[in-house]
């Protein structure tokens, strides 16, 4: 019996760390990016005048500040996720409320940025909310902009069913056994969270 339990200890060792709550998150977030990136060249294509010749880098220099804004604006879904990966139905619901906040938070301000750039020639700030909130305008605004600009409301749409299908995709039975070690995926979880809102190993954020 003694030498079983030696055996079973060693075994338990040498085990390959259970890294499959990991690879959930990074495809979530990969998810993200994959939209972030599609939205990007959709705002190149309808502003097409202010950006001629779009050369590559720009497309690759940008999704390195799309995972850096992601890694930020989904902090707080990351951590309900490291609390529980395998959530019961009333956390689940949770986290997924967490995810589809951030998710239509992010599309929102992007999808607003394909045509209110051509007005402002830069991308919306805080300022956008102080108009939005700054007297009755918007609200009698607002149905003529959704039918100006309603290929604006079908990006928003599509850029929410992908988010929704894709979190939908990795979603694993509740009540799934722990992983283990417990340490070791939430480490390497916490570690590329850091560095991607950092941006890099640079020594500047």
């Amino acid at each position: 019996m003694g030498i079983t339990r030696v055996i079973n200890a060693i075994a338990h060792l040498r085990a390959v760390p259970d890294l499959r709550p990991l690879r959930i998150l990074l495809i979530r977030l990969g998810i993200i990016a994959l939209v972030f990136t599609l939205q990007r060249f959709l705002f190149v294509l309808l502003n097409s005048s202010a950006f001629p010749d779009p050369p590559a880098s720009l497309f690759i220099g940008g999704i390195r500040f799309d995972l850096s804004a992601i890694a930020w604006l989904f902090l707080p879904w990351v951590v309900a996720f490291l609390v529980n990966p395998y959530p019961g139905p009333a956390f689940a619901k949770v986290q997924k409320g967490l995810f589809h906040l951030s998710s239509a938070v992010c599309f929102f301000l992007n999808c607003i940025d394909l045509e209110y750039y051509k007005f402002t020639l830069k991308r919306s700030t805080a300022d956008l909310f102080g108009i939005a909130t700054g007297g009755t305008d918007m609200a009698h605004l607002a149905p003529l902009f959704l039918v100006d600009y309603w290929y604006v409301v079908v990006a928003f749409l599509a850029s929410m069913a992908i988010a929704v299908l894709g979190y939908r995709w990795t979603v694993r039975p509740a009540g799934t056994e722990s992983s283990r070690p417990w340490w070791a995926w939430r480490s390497l979880a916490v570690a590329i969270i850091v560095l991607l809102g950092r941006g890099g190993l640079q020594y500047i954020p």
